[in-house]
């Protein structure tokens, strides 16, 4: 399928046919990723939330609470192994949304480098296009010298 010329003409580009399953994926052209990758962004969508990072620190906020509540002599450790974990947990939840950001600036960049691509390609095909209509001309413009100079050798004038 021949990309449309739309740079100088000033036409839309032509839209992307709809795909089932949604957008394309960054390095991996059209493919989609398999059932593994796709658990593994829907369990970093889930975690890599503000929802989830305001969940995991009232769940050990709450944790200490009730630890403390629960067992007045509760050892220091206990507790302070229950606040390691929590802000283990708000660690890995704020990677996660570092890495959903950066996949979602990854696709956007993908998206854009082939919207580039596509349109050097039209631009390419148009001075392509330009060219040949050139060179026709000039080979009709010889055959046209050609013929001229047959004929006023033929009617022995010298060019």
């Amino acid at each position: 399928m021949r990309p449309t010329r739309y740079f100088f003409t000033g036409e839309p580009p032509p839209p992307d046919a709809p795909r089932r399953g949604g957008r394309p994926y960054p390095g991996r052209g059209e493919s989609r990723p398999d059932r593994g990758e796709r658990a593994a962004e829907v369990v970093r969508d889930l975690l890599g939330s503000w929802a989830s990072l305001a969940a995991i620190l009232v769940l050990m906020a709450a944790g200490v609470t009730l630890t403390d509540l629960h067992d007045r002599h509760a050892d220091a450790v206990v507790v302070l192994t229950l606040l390691v974990s929590g802000i283990t947990l708000a660690f890995v939840s704020l990677v996660l949304m570092a890495t959903r950001r950066l996949d979602r600036l990854a696709r956007d960049r993908a998206f854009h480098e082939r919207e580039s691509a596509r349109r050097f390609l039209a631009v390419n095909e148009e001075i392509l296009e330009q060219t040949e209509q050139l060179n026709a001309g000039l080979a009709r413009l010889s055959a046209r010298v050609e013929i001229l100079n047959i004929r006023c050798r033929a009617a022995g004038d010298d060019p």
